[in-house]
């Protein structure tokens, strides 16, 4: 019996060596001058406190890209607000784009101007924006900035189609006539044929669902509607009408790019997923072009969207079936404007991984980002990606960090190619 338990203890002393250990070689790894780079956010202190150690990154960009680790909503949306919040405030930024659709944003940003009604911005972003609990914050803050008279303005980026609220109005229908027939006879045969396309498309998306997204054409249909749509995009950049030729390049090839949509064909053919995906980025990549360069070009910018677009680069993430294709054939918005916009954008990463846990093997979670922090006792901290591998090479860059998944760890050789920061939560 004595031998019994002298075993016993003996296994138990070993397991708890082993945490320890484990424990031990963890804060090893973790060289000291990325520890003093770790910048704790107290959530508990005024802004100016809580985020004005970022001022001099800002003072060198023009563009503030924020993301978020998915589109759900969790405690990162609520740190971002703070962010966004600091940055209208003390940073003289003027200017929130959003990963939403360009046409409804635009919309919403006019009638914001007029009434200065935040409720059109709201209804205007996905629902996982406009109506989060954790956005409540923001839209309160706005609604008291825009009747105080500040000049914030509202743009997207994305290829969404106008959404069902205009649909059901016939919104875009209209809007879009109007600009036309600016210097269009309405008689005109290209006019008739490709405005009987737009409503037919419109009235498709009135049965919501899936149809908000897909208007089912052959191949000969895309090319006949490509070529009406770049027709009248030329006539509107000719008359100077540069926004609404933006407008309707956005929305028409996004029409095109998923005609071919299913869920059934994506889950058979990761392929066509990653394809399409590749070309909403690019698409967003050009809108967003556009709105940095020739409508906002001499103002400061937030960026509101999903860690994965604006990252810089993928394609050396591990395991690079992270998501339902290869990840390192995908392309990126962050990608596509990192080499007309490296010394304008900076790029920080939010997450809010379900769990931590730092004492087990499995998912490689104790090399991850968030046993780092959580060995140093922060709730909240900013991590500088950019500073990493500078100084010493390799140093901390084979860290694990859940940047598109809080389900899903991911490593790459040199972090700060992916992303120039991330701020971290436990959730």
């Amino acid at each position: 019996m004595t031998k019994f338990l002298l075993v016993k203890n003996s296994f138990f002393l070993y397991l708890l060596f082993l945490v320890l250990s484990l424990s031990a070689m963890a804060q090893q790894d973790l060289s000291e001058p990325i520890k003093k780079q770790i910048r704790v956010i107290d959530d508990k202190t005024n802004l100016n406190e809580r985020y004005g150690f970022l001022k001099d990154v800002i003072k060198n960009h023009r563009i503030m890209a924020l993301g978020e680790q998915t589109h759900t909503p969790d405690e990162s949306f609520k740190i971002r607000v703070e962010l966004i919040q600091y940055l209208l405030e003390n940073e003289g930024f003027e200017v929130i784009i959003f990963e939403a659709g360009m046409f409804d944003l635009h919309l919403a940003n006019k009638k914001v101007k007029k009434s200065r009604n935040i409720s059109h911005l709201q209804s205007s972003l996905y629902w996982f924006w406009g109506n989060t609990v954790q956005h409540k914050k923001l839209f309160r803050y706005l609604r008291t900035k825009l009747k105080n008279g500040q000049n914030i303005d509202f743009a997207g980026f994305d290829v969404k189609p106008p959404s069902n609220q205009n649909a059901l109005k016939n919104t875009y229908v209209k809007a879009l006539r109007e600009q036309l027939l600016n210097g269009i006879d309405h008689n005109d045969s290209k006019f008739q044929e490709y405005m009987t396309t737009v409503t037919a498309i419109e009235e498709n998306r009135k049965k919501g669902g899936v149809h908000l997204l897909v208007f089912e054409m052959t191949e000969k249909q895309k090319k006949r509607f490509l070529y009406l749509s770049q027709h009248f995009q030329k006539v509107l950049l000719e008359s100077g009408n540069h926004y609404w030729s933006q407008i309707i390049r956005t929305v028409d090839e996004g029409v095109v790019l998923y005609a071919d949509y299913s869920i059934q064909k994506a889950a058979l053919d990761p392929n066509l997923l990653l394809g399409m995906n590749n070309q909403r980025d690019r698409l967003m990549a050009e809108n967003l072009k556009y709105l940095l360069n020739e409508v906002y070009g001499d103002k400061k910018v937030i960026l509101i969207g999903a860690n994965y677009h604006f990252a810089k680069d993928v394609s050396k993430i591990s395991p690079s079936n992270a998501f339902s294709y290869d990840v390192s054939k995908a392309i990126t918005t962050g990608q596509i404007l990192k080499s007309e916009l490296k010394e304008k954008i900076f790029t920080i990463g939010f997450m809010a991984p379900e769990n931590i846990i730092c004492w087990e093997k499995r998912d490689l979670s104790r090399t991850s980002l968030g046993c780092m922090q959580k060995d140093l006792g922060y709730k909240i901290a900013y991590h500088p990606l950019y500073k990493w591998n500078l100084e010493q090479p390799n140093v901390g860059s084979q860290r694990v960090i859940k940047l598109f998944s809080p389900k899903s760890p991911s490593k790459h050789p040199n972090w700060n190619e992916v992303m120039d920061a991330v701020i971290l939560m436990e959730k």
